[in-house]
């Protein structure tokens, strides 16, 4: 059981909060689309349709219902927000039929290397070029790197 410290309190009952978790999780489906349409309408004028979308895996398997971990446990409100984005991402993919391939990141330069038949330094080299200025952070490489081989891959 979570201390008192760390927990949040209800307004409303838990059936106030599940409502208000799925209302919210309806919102964020159509937002999801809505976002997701027009960057493929983008993606289709300039470079042709695109092959597959590629999430990383959820490594919060841990987490059984996020609406009472988000209440015990106010620190895990931020995994909570990202498993909810990729949710809704997979869910905006499936309505567009855009295929998702979910590597693990621990193992995606591995994958990576077989897939794309390129060296580790060949590809930290490619996401490096990818936009001119300063180096992109590591997560943007990252899903840079599980895009790419969702585009050609597994």
């Amino acid at each position: 059981m979570a201390s008192p410290s760390r927990s949040l309190e209800i307004r409303g009952g838990r059936a106030s909060a599940e409502a208000s978790v799925a209302e919210g999780r309806r919102r964020q489906d159509a937002l999801a689309q809505a976002a997701l349409a027009e960057a493929l309408g983008d993606l289709r004028s300039d470079f042709g349709a695109p092959a597959a979308a590629g999430l990383l895996v959820n490594r919060s398997g841990w987490i059984s219902d996020r609406l009472d971990d988000g209440l015990a446990w106010r620190e895990h409100a931020a995994v909570a927000d990202g498993l909810a984005v990729r949710e809704a991402l997979r869910f905006a993919c499936d309505r567009l039929g855009v295929k998702v391939v979910e590597p693990d990141e621990k193992g995606l330069f591995d994958l990576a290397e077989a897939v794309l038949g390129l060296t580790p330094s060949e590809i930290s080299a490619t996401l490096k070029a990818l936009r001119p200025g300063p180096p992109r952070a590591k997560p943007q490489q990252t899903a840079a790197l599980a895009a790419w081989v969702a585009s050609c891959g597994p």
